[in-house]
């Protein structure tokens, strides 16, 4: 047990930073995005000796934190309510105008569903490649692809719809 410990830890100190970011990405909560990264982790090391270490498994992790992410959506209990934003406390600060194309950025992908959010998520936040997030979702390429389009058009159509000003603004953004 000891030996399968000692290849894991390095693992999860290398992998955590972007599994939080991506779980993040997906549900918008950073206590849900601990526990899905919490959960994909034990996932993982149940199944550490049976994961091809040629095969990426830093891959296997992520689709893990998907396929998490979606299980819990569906079995989501109707007392839960999601919350607009949250408070982050740690890490450097950004110029204003990075964080404010972030909060568009972020409520023009709240407006995909789940899966399709993932897309974007995972093909330009992560720079994974169509195959391999494909191969993470469990889709087709031909579905990543458009799936991409349009979720690049969403983008596209509230970037053209904002007056530069507005754009810039921190009061342009609706909560």
């Amino acid at each position: 047990m000891s030996g399968r410990l000692a290849e894991f830890e390095p693992f999860v100190k290398s992998a955590t930073p972007g599994l939080m970011r991506h779980a993040y990405s997906l549900c918008r909560d950073a206590q849900l995005s601990q526990d899905l990264v919490q959960e994909a982790f034990l996932r993982v090391f149940r199944n550490w000796d049976r994961i091809d270490m040629d095969r990426n498994p830093v891959a296997y992790a992520y689709r893990t934190v998907h396929n998490l992410y979606l299980s819990r959506l569906e079995r989501r209990s109707s007392a839960e309510l999601p919350v607009d934003s949250f408070e982050d406390r740690g890490g450097v600060e950004e110029p204003a105008d990075q964080v404010h194309l972030k909060i568009e950025v972020s409520r023009v992908l709240s407006m995909l569903p789940p899966r399709e959010r993932a897309v974007p998520i995972s093909r330009y936040l992560h720079d994974l490649s169509v195959a391999d997030t494909a191969a993470e979702l469990g889709a087709s390429e031909a579905w990543v692809r458009t799936t991409s389009h349009r979720a690049l058009n969403r983008l596209r159509a509230v970037e053209t719809a904002q007056p530069a000003q507005a754009r810039t603004s921190p009061r342009s953004v609706a909560f």
